[in-house]
């Protein structure tokens, strides 16, 4: 499977899980520190928004950040959060088939376009985009705490999660990651520690989130990482 058809694959567990989720479900509190679960799904549906508006726009030769700026991207979800929660699962699902459009779209050197997060803030490719999008699908399904776990994710797409955040191992030092249930590593240069783990496990360790379970170190100690 390449990375789109994991983004369609992850997606559509996650609506499946949302469609679950009446005014009383998604107030309640998710597995993110101060997040209840309508502001885990009011994120999703806005970066999936802002992520296909920058791809259309890469595609027409033009430039659109992601989100205007860090601080609206905090209002927006706040004010989408407190939305009714009919249409606020109307504007996530909404939002997956913005996103899948615009990717479906994509040809030729439009996938090496350069989008911006924000104005002026972190940059990446139109080709990162389905990997960057499997990350926040994977990883906030499961904050969502509603049913989903990290056993029902697959090491194929928590490896392309891991592939998404392995630039935080270079934050450690020449610390590798190594995936058990796929026997496969995650390098940097130089020799450092090992830490091992199912991918799932490697993801949500990478993610920042706790409690780590199920990792072992070959230096003892299995690095802390902070939230993504």
């Amino acid at each position: 499977m390449d990375d789109r058809d994991l983004l369609r694959e992850a997606t559509t567990a996650l609506v499946r899980t949302v469609d679950t989720l009446d005014d009383a479900g998604l107030r309640a509190a998710s597995a993110l520190p101060g997040w209840d679960r309508a502001q885990v799904v009011a994120h999703l549906a806005l970066n999936a928004e802002g992520l296909a508006e920058s791809v259309d726009a890469a595609g027409r030769g033009e430039h659109r950040p992601q989100y205007r700026t860090g601080t609206a991207r905090e209002d927006d979800i706040d004010e989408l959060a407190s939305a009714p929660a009919e249409e606020l699962r109307a504007r996530f699902l909404a939002s997956t088939t913005l996103l899948a459009e615009a990717l479906d779209a994509v040809q030729g050197d439009a996938w090496q376009a350069c989008l911006e997060r924000d104005p002026g803030g972190a940059t990446f490719l139109v080709a990162e985009v389905p990997r960057k999008r499997i990350a926040e699908v994977v990883l906030h399904h499961l904050d969502l705490d509603a049913g989903a776990r990290a056993d029902d994710v697959s090491p194929v797409a928590a490896a392309a999660v891991v592939d998404a955040l392995a630039v935080r191992l270079s934050r450690l030092g020449p610390v590798q990651a190594h995936a058990v249930d796929l026997d496969r590593t995650w390098p940097q240069p130089g020799e450092g520690p090992v830490v091992s783990g199912t991918a799932v496990e490697l993801a949500r360790w990478l993610s920042g989130r706790t409690p780590v379970v199920g990792l072992a170190s070959t230096s003892g100690v299995v690095p802390a990482m902070k939230p993504w």
